[in-house]
């Protein structure tokens, strides 16, 4: 529900919202398939939030996926398409490193009159750490929120909670 609610205020604040589709959780074989998962997904999007989902993007690309470089799939852009990768510039903090090109290089060159850039909260902090150190200290909020639902939970239904 959280993550929902987080969703619906970036929609509610006039953003569009697209797909970020994991081909690895099915195992994607063919652009066939590819296709039709990305719509089965979209799908559900659609529906959680009633609003239009007009492009995707892939979740940790591998070289078969990066070959998957149609305009469209299931009727929405592919964000790994020829155009954006011939004629868009793009920049990705993946895995807690700037990939292709730093954002800060990009901006200051200033020579793209279009940019796609990928980034994710997780790496951004005023902390300095190194990308395994953010990856901890994600997993330990993650942890330390679930304990805490936990025995927020166990409180409100008047549940024993042994420690």
């Amino acid at each position: 529900k959280k993550q929902h609610n987080i969703v619906r205020k970036i929609i509610d604040f006039g953003h569009d919202i697209g797909l970020h589709f994991d081909a690895d959780f099915y195992d994607v074989q063919s652009e066939e398939q590819l296709g039709e998962l990305v719509d089965k997904e979209a799908s559900w999007l659609r529906c959680w939030f009633d609003v239009e989902i007009n492009a995707f993007s892939f979740h940790n690309p591998t070289p078969f996926l990066m070959s998957c470089d149609r305009e469209k799939y299931a009727g929405l852009f592919n964000c790994y398409g020829k155009q954006f990768k011939s004629v868009i510039g793009y920049c990705s903090d993946s895995n807690g490193y700037w990939r292709h090109q730093r954002l800060r290089d990009v901006l200051q060159r200033a020579d793209q009159t279009v940019l796609q850039v990928l980034t994710h909260p997780g790496w951004w902090q005023e902390q300095e750490m190194s990308p395994r150190e953010r990856v901890e200290r994600c997993v330990e909020g993650r942890a330390k929120s679930i304990m805490i639902y936990y025995d927020d939970s166990m409180k409100l239904l008047k549940r024993t909670n042994l420690r």
